[in-house]
């Protein structure tokens, strides 16, 4: 809405929505890298774990050969129907850059917040409890709230804190990630052009009074 606010055609909109997401995706990759040593070591405490892992990761292997052809096939159709809206490499790969930073900040963030609450991180934890997170966040709640808190409660003692803890720490967390930078955004937002969309509304109101 803010785009089209600011005059950009619904295509290019869209696109940029895409571009947003499709650049967090290296940046996630890293992630679960980086928490894979974690995942394993709380998976080999348990003969079942172990089994269940495997079992997912040949059946993704599997499910990948299967479908590259149709994969293919459909990244070509949308490479055809993105030709209007294709962004030049230097302005993704900044996009990419800045995905990766928030990224960075956010496992930077959580280890600072549990060292404050005595419970030491490694980064591999850390990024443990943060792709958790980002599958939480797949859930289909009002803004991923609650599912978001409960994996990160669920990291957290994952990773040796005790329910309260976890708890406490997830609070502070959120009212950083989620309250504050909302917050901040809010007011990014009326600074750059949130205005424009209210002068829309109220146009469109008066619209369909007089109508």
């Amino acid at each position: 809405a803010l785009l089209r606010a600011e005059g950009i055609r619904l295509p290019q909109a869209t696109a940029a929505f895409v571009y947003v997401r499709v650049a967090e995706l290296p940046a996630m990759g890293a992630v679960l890298l980086l928490a894979l040593p974690a995942i394993g070591a709380a998976l080999a405490r348990s003969s079942r774990g172990v089994a269940i892992a495997l079992t997912l990761g040949l059946v993704a292997l599997v499910a990948a050969w299967i479908g590259r052809r149709r994969l293919r096939d459909q990244i070509a159709v949308l490479r055809e129907k993105s030709a209007d809206v294709r962004i030049g490499r230097a302005a993704f790969g900044a996009a990419v850059f800045y995905a990766s930073l928030a990224q960075i900040e956010t496992i930077v963030r959580q280890i600072a917040i549990a060292a404050a609450f005595g419970l030491p991180l490694t980064v591999s934890q850390s990024a443990t409890v943060t792709a958790l997170s980002i599958a939480g966040g797949l859930v289909p709640t009002i803004g991923s709230v609650g599912a978001i808190e409960g994996s990160l409660v669920a990291g957290l003692m994952m990773c040796g804190a005790t329910a309260d803890t976890a708890l406490a720490i997830t609070l502070v967390e959120r009212a950083i990630s989620y309250g504050l930078s909302t917050a901040l955004g809010a007011a990014s937002l009326a600074a750059l052009g949130g205005r424009a969309i209210l002068r829309v509304a109220d146009r469109n109101r008066d619209a369909v009074t007089a109508g």
